[in-house]
């Protein structure tokens, strides 16, 4: 989250066309009693220097299944834009998070999130812009339709929203020649790897696992990508996950110093066993990559 953020004078304000607010749904003001949430809401938030937040609680069914949240919000000038976005928790742990810059376009970002956990998950709208008055629509997609979920766990103390990321689930069946393994049976990263990762507005992906010792050293992922693009490397990503908790994650467009469609993503643990590493493609241009370790 977006601290001690200084509002400067701005010409023309870039709008949504978020015209009239139908409040499909309630909005939670607490943590502690989150408005559910299973398709799509639409609320306002007024902003405060100290974050001001809305509160939703979705019925997540765990084993990595892909849910995708996409906040449309207006105003969406950069000063707004930078006060915005969406911070997801489950049991008080941040499991994914976006801000309101992240998007491709002004006024939209999203944020799959995807855990092994089944159980309440907390969104949290936050808005630190202050006197601001945002209105917004929340759409969740991606998961099953199930009754209205029970409240989570409040979320640890405010911090800065973290990049966002772009968890997932069932990725296409491997190949013989070019295997991309699934969430529940990855890929040994033993040996360097390549393949082909299909593309999909809903996400493609391929899975790899290592074992890690948990002495706390950093690891090093080698990854590779083209086409690379902005607007395909804004949509492909690399998670690492060591039972079911998210050790780091590392978009596309973050290559550093490296040249474009070269990452390397460092991950760390102080716990011994095997992490899952996933690649996803969110575009809809099908990607050829390598990965190693």
């Amino acid at each position: 989250m977006i601290r001690n953020l200084c509002r400067i004078g701005l010409g023309a304000l870039l709008g949504l066309g978020l015209t009239g607010q139908v409040f499909a749904a309630p909005v939670g003001t607490s943590p502690n009693n989150p408005a559910p949430l299973t398709s799509v809401a639409h609320g306002s938030i007024v902003g405060s220097s100290a974050g001001a937040y809305n509160f939703y609680t979705v019925n997540y069914p765990g084993q990595y299944v892909v849910g995708t949240l996409t906040l449309n919000f207006s105003p969406s000038d950069p000063i707004t834009s930078s006060a915005v976005g969406l911070d997801v928790y489950q049991n008080g742990t941040e499991i994914a998070s976006t801000n309101g810059t992240s998007g491709p376009n002004p006024g939209t970002t999203t944020t799959p999130f995807a855990v092994a956990q089944a159980g309440p998950v907390l969104v949290e709208v936050y808005n630190y812009d202050p006197g601001e008055n945002v209105t917004y629509e929340l759409d969740l997609s991606g998961l099953p339709v199930t009754s209205a979920p029970s409240p989570s766990h409040a979320p640890p103390a405010a911090s800065a929203p973290a990049p966002a990321t772009a968890p997932a689930p069932a990725a296409p069946a491997p190949t013989t020649s070019s295997p991309l393994g699934t969430a529940s049976n990855p890929i040994s990263l033993s040996q360097p790897r390549s393949g082909t990762l299909p593309g999909s507005p809903s996400g493609s992906y391929a899975y790899y696992t290592l074992n890690y010792s948990g002495d706390g050293s950093f690891q090093t992922v080698n990854f590779t990508f083209s086409p690379n693009g902005g607007d395909v490397a804004n949509a492909v990503f690399v998670n690492v996950y060591q039972n079911g908790t998210l050790l780091t994650s590392v978009p596309g467009t973050d290559n550093g110093s490296l040249n474009p469609g070269q990452l390397q993503v460092l991950f760390t643990s102080t716990t011994a066993g095997p992490v899952l590493i996933q690649v996803g493609n969110y575009s809809s241009t099908p990607i050829n990559f390598s990965i190693s370790h």
